[in-house]
């Protein structure tokens, strides 16, 4: 049994608070002085639930599609930065390494010592005109046919651009299996953005990239998503992927529903230098960004917890809502346990004031153990 001790994130409300943990899950939960002061450990800095990374390329110069052995290097780097819980990310690839990087994430799934939670989908059925970094002769309509590994059970949400042929009859039939769909690398007007969403769609992916800018006259994917409401909305707020202006706005409009979201490549956790992702050159550069041959951005060389950070400076928001939009939002769109709530795992980070993650909880067990408590 471990009695934690400290200032506690639950229900979006902070404040002075105690957990109970047994056999890896929370068993009890208060507000207050805990029961057994004496068995308890206090913590210095805010407890929240595990960061829950929606899309995830790759990180320390490996892939997702790499195979089970770097899945599980994968985990192990975004465990030790708080991430708990994330969804490789399968961009688009051939069928063959597509239901390989499947199969090895349906595998891990099914542990739950490990971070990985379920698969991310992000392609084949996106808009070529609006492809970033994804291989044009790969893409393809669902009215063509869908490829056997988006049976799997282990996905969890799908990136598409509702406005390809036979895109709106797919999101009905992934919303009917409990799949979440996410809108992007798309063109769609709003009146199509408005059909997906009636046919289940429910967030829109890094928001801003990969579709056209917002109008005043033609206000596209971007202003359907910020004016829909009850639409989640993707952000990459790494300080390239959108201006930290644009952040300030979303937040002012729609600040409850964004998701943060790291989209980190293969270069993330890695030097500068020339990576692989997908079969695509990309290069890490001194400052941080990850771009193609070609110049364009190819994911990010960050990871959640610099997102939560980075959120908070950009745009004012809370200690409480950048650890919502990087934790429990997320965690809530993947299906997964979206508090600290009784009978949740004990999947939990320890931030200081500014966010910074300093311990990290899984299943219980201690990743990263405080060196600040009693």
């Amino acid at each position: 049994m471990t009695l934690l001790v400290g200032r506690v994130l639950h229900e979006g409300r902070v404040a002075d608070g105690w957990l109970r943990i047994e056999a890896g899950s929370v068993v009890e939960l208060g507000w207050g002085e805990p029961p057994e002061p004496r068995a308890a450990r206090y913590i210095s800095g805010t407890i929240s639930r595990g960061l829950v990374d929606l899309q995830v390329n790759g990180a320390g110069g490996e892939s997702v599609t790499d195979g089970t052995d770097a899945l599980v290097r994968i985990g192990e780097r975004l465990l030790a930065r708080g991430v708990t819980s994330f969804l490789p990310t399968v961009i688009t690839t051939s069928d063959d390494e597509a239901r390989a990087a499947v199969a090895a994430i349906a595998e891990l799934a099914r542990d739950p010592s490990s971070p990985v939670a379920g698969a991310h989908l992000e392609g084949p059925f996106l808009n070529p005109e609006r492809r970033g970094v994804h291989r044009a002769e790969l893409l393809r309509e669902p009215a063509d046919g869908v490829p056997p590994y988006y049976e799997s059970d282990c996905v969890r949400l799908v990136t598409l651009a509702p406005e390809l042929p036979g895109a709106l009859e797919l999101c009905r039939t992934l919303a009917r299996r409990g799949v979440r769909v996410s809108i992007g690398h798309t063109s769609a007007s709003p009146a199509v953005c408005a059909q997906a969403q009636e046919a289940g769609a429910a967030m829109a992916t890094h928001l801003f990239n990969s579709m056209p800018p917002l109008h005043h006259r033609n206000p596209g994917v971007v202003g359907w998503a910020l004016a829909a409401g009850r639409v989640a909305l993707g952000l990459i707020a790494d300080g390239h992927h959108v201006h930290p202006t644009v952040l300030r706005l979303v937040y002012s409009v729609a600040g409850e529903r964004v998701v943060l979201t790291s989209d980190a490549s293969v270069a993330a956790l890695a030097p500068p230098g020339s990576y692989t992702q997908a079969g695509v050159q990309i290069e890490r550069t001194s400052d941080g960004r990850v771009v193609s041959a070609q110049g364009s951005l190819a994911g990010s060389g960050a990871t959640l917890d610099e997102l939560v950070q980075k959120w908070r400076d950009a745009t004012g928001a809370t200690l409480a809502e950048a650890l919502r939009a990087a934790s429990t939002a997320p965690a809530r769109l993947a299906g997964l346990a979206a508090d600290l709530a009784t009978g949740a795992p004990a999947d939990l980070v320890v931030v200081d004031d500014g966010g910074k993650v300093f311990a990290v909880m899984k299943n219980g067990r201690w990743v990263r153990e405080p060196d600040c408590c009693s």
